[in-house]
């Protein structure tokens, strides 16, 4: 099954009214991972579909990302980021044709450098489908669509560990239907992780009263993420301890956290 996962939309309005032309692609897989020593060359297959019955042209582009703190996907042009694998990397094609219903396939190939650092690199192989340009005259507007495929390079010796350097809560509204947690966690390590969890509220008897899950999200190494669930009612008020506990890929280890608050004011369904 196709994953059709829009990461960005480049519109360029023609004209002030009209339908919207646009193409849509599908890439599998959307995300890989490698382990790579240094001198070692990879190469891997995608697989780009066209799910309309009209050709597409696809422009086949590299480049580099980062999140922020919250989460939101950053942009950088190749060789930017101190951990990039897309400068390692070369694409078989910059220009695909691809009739209607069909798929096509592109390579890219990494070498990892003699001097390589311990850890994982990342990189991003961008899909862009070029949109039908409107008849002479008309009114109407024309969009790019672009896809990505995602790749990791974890080098050898890789270490895998985080901590939680903060815990915080406020009521989410006046009227106290829910309580809101944010959680500062810190990769400690030098590879992505994929970090879920949860919170667990005890009351004073240590009895679990409430439990919300945490997003599952990719952490990048070095990197400090903010994750945020929401607690709803019903719960009394009084004295409790938030208990989050997250987990980072070791099915052995989880890393945990207190937060002690009151509540003012009971939440309610």
């Amino acid at each position: 099954m196709w994953h059709r996962v829009i990461l960005t939309m480049i519109a360029a309005l023609l004209g002030s009214s009209g339908a919207l032309a646009q193409a849509t692609l599908g890439v599998e897989p959307p995300v890989t991972l490698h382990t790579a020593v240094p001198g070692q060359t990879v190469t891997s297959n995608l697989k780009i579909g066209n799910p309309s019955p009209k050709p597409v042209r696809v422009r086949v582009s590299l480049g580099d990302w980062n999140y922020s703190q919250m989460g939101e996907l950053q942009y950088f042009t190749t060789g930017k980021l101190s951990a990039s694998a897309s400068e390692w990397t070369k694409v078989s094609e910059n220009i695909l044709e691809i009739p209607g219903k069909e798929v096509a396939i592109v390579r890219y190939t990494f070498t990892v450098p003699r001097d390589a650092t311990a850890g994982s690199h990342w990189g991003m192989v961008f899909l862009t489908a070029e949109a039908e340009s409107p008849p002479p005259g008309a009114i109407n507007a024309s969009m790019n669509v672009r896809v990505a495929h995602t790749f990791y390079v974890n080098v050898p010796p890789t270490k895998s560990s985080g901590k939680i350097a903060g815990i915080f809560g406020k009521p989410s509204t006046p009227e106290g239907k829910s309580f809101q947690f944010a959680v500062q966690y810190l990769n400690t390590g030098n590879i992505a992780q994929i970090l879920e969890g949860r919170v667990e509220v005890r009351d004073t008897t240590g009895a679990t009263v409430a439990a919300a899950p945490f997003k599952r999200q990719v952490v990048l190494p070095g990197a400090t993420r903010i994750l945020q669930s929401s607690l709803n009612g019903p719960l009394p008020i009084g004295e409790y301890t938030a208990l989050v506990i997250l987990n980072y890929g070791d099915k052995n280890r989880d890393v945990a956290g207190e937060y002690t608050f009151r509540l003012k004011t009971a939440l309610r369904e």
